[in-house]
């Protein structure tokens, strides 16, 4: 990752996944976070009030897609 840092923050209240905060890597201001949102079934971002470019956005859309497959290769080993 070149622009963002996704910072673990701990697992979610029914420990079943986890929460991120998304940072930018050359301020360090808070961007949003990334967690589980269950309609979905999926991890998802939550932005707080900034300004993304494309960029920006691919990093978050990789993040995203790579602990859908962590996710998927735990529920596998359980």
């Amino acid at each position: 990752m070149e622009n963002l840092n996704f910072v673990l923050m701990g697992n979610s209240l029914s420990g079943l996944t986890q929460i991120w905060n998304v940072e930018s890597a050359h301020t360090g201001i808070g961007l949003g976070s990334v967690k589980w949102y269950a309609p979905w079934r999926r991890y998802a971002f939550y932005p707080s009030p900034a300004l993304f470019d494309s960029a920006c956005l691919q990093e978050v859309a990789r993040f995203l897609d790579g602990q859908m497959t962590v996710r998927a290769q735990d529920r596998l080993t359980r």
